[in-house]
């Protein structure tokens, strides 16, 4: 090769790489040693029942094997997470594998497999540090409607599809509208519910109002009825009924509310001669009842859930939608009950406190959170009158 470089020049090439390696890692060594203090330093040396062909780390219990030429394998040992996990638990502990978060690692994501791995430290120190970062707090609105407004204009895309009318249809929801309904839907929420020991009506409600109520009313615990109705075109309703599955979502982690009533009634020019449009009514009111099944297997302190729907008598996706409800509110409450009892179960170990519970105190709990009766669906028709 005419640019090769002559072997000694490589060779002292080499050489010096490997003296800039040491001195950097020397240099994280170091670190860590500082920070583990002066009375803590020998976790970072090999023990005393090292041998000619391999070092013996005290700290994780393990065996480093010695390479000719250097002490590179027991610095790559000591730089590891294992080993500073290791030394730390040893610090503030007295005991291995504690798994501590080091001063070394950044903190996890909430949700990540690093809060599951590092238990309550991470729940300690990670979730109180995120939570101030979070850009959803209560008190940052524009993140919120920003927040909301791409989860509604997402569920959108199942009811209006993509394209024109979904262009049309979204600025129902647009930020500018969210913004707009977020402090009325607010205002109400906390006067009505105060003046009504726990109630809150909204009538004639818009789809960007429906969906800022879904949003407020999980930091509204003192609503406990909720009746909310709408009465938009045949055409637009696909843009309320987005809105009202954002709303079903927020029922069923909404454990305060006991009642929850919905008034569906689109209007058409044609009246009930549109069968398009009532076709395409009783599909988009299916996809409402469908996200309602989840709210009543979530949320067991629910009591009461009223539709007030287009005329169903004669239509099947509504007569279906309408049997697939009572069938998840019947069902719901065994099945509560079943998901707390099968933690319980002797193979599960000590893991869940609710075993360490005497029986009468369990069965308190379970019957004030996992009720045996179920929520009252209840249904109305366009022809029967009155809201409820």
């Amino acid at each position: 090769m005419a640019h090769a470089v002559p072997r000694p020049a490589r060779t002292a090439l080499r050489r010096r790489r490997q003296r800039q390696r040491s001195n950097s890692t020397d240099g994280r060594i170091n670190a860590v040693d500082a920070a583990l203090g002066p009375g803590d330093r020998a976790w970072n040396r090999p023990g005393e029942h090292s041998s000619s062909t391999a070092w013996r780390c005290e700290a994780c219990e393990c065996w480093v094997p010695r390479k000719a030429g250097g002490e590179s394998a027991w610095r790559a040992h000591v730089q590891g997470i294992r080993h500073r996990r290791q030394a730390l638990s040893l610090l503030h502990t007295g005991v291995r594998g504690n798994l501590l978060l080091s001063a070394f690692e950044r903190i996890p994501e909430p949700g990540a497999p690093e809060h599951q791995l590092v238990g309550n430290a991470s729940a300690d120190f990670g979730l109180q540090v995120e939570a101030l970062r979070a850009p959803g707090a209560p008190g940052d609105t524009p993140t919120r409607i920003a927040q909301l407004h791409s989860a509604v204009t997402k569920e959108l895309l199942h009811h209006a599809g993509a394209g024109v009318e979904y262009k049309r249809l979204s600025e129902r929801l647009s930020r500018a509208r969210l913004s707009t309904a977020w402090p009325a839907a607010c205002t109400r929420l906390r006067g009505e519910g105060r003046a009504s020991e726990g109630s809150a009506t909204f009538l004639a409600a818009e789809p960007a109002l429906i969906a800022c109520v879904a949003e407020a009313l999980q930091e509204m615990g003192h609503i406990s009825a909720l009746i909310i109705a709408a009465a938009p075109p045949v055409l637009d309703l696909a843009a309320t009924t987005a809105a009202l599955v954002a709303l079903a979502h927020a029922a069923a982690r909404a454990t305060g509310l006991r009642q929850l009533k919905l008034t569906i009634m689109p209007t058409s020019a044609r009246g009930g001669q549109d069968i398009i449009g009532n076709q395409l009514a009783s599909a988009l009111v299916a996809r409402v009842a469908a996200a309602l099944q989840d709210t009543l297997a979530a949320n067991g302190m629910l009591r009461c859930l009223m539709l007030k729907l287009p005329t169903m008598r004669h239509d099947a996706v509504l007569s279906e939608s309408q049997a697939a409800l009572l069938n998840a509110a019947a069902g719901a409450p065994a099945k509560r009950r079943l998901a707390v009892l099968m933690s319980l179960h002797p193979r599960a170990g000590p893991a869940c406190f609710l075993a360490w519970l005497p029986m009468p105190l369990l069965h308190s709990i379970m019957h004030a959170g996992a009720p045996l009766q179920g929520c009252r669906v209840g249904f109305q028709d366009r022809t029967e009158g009155g809201i409820y």
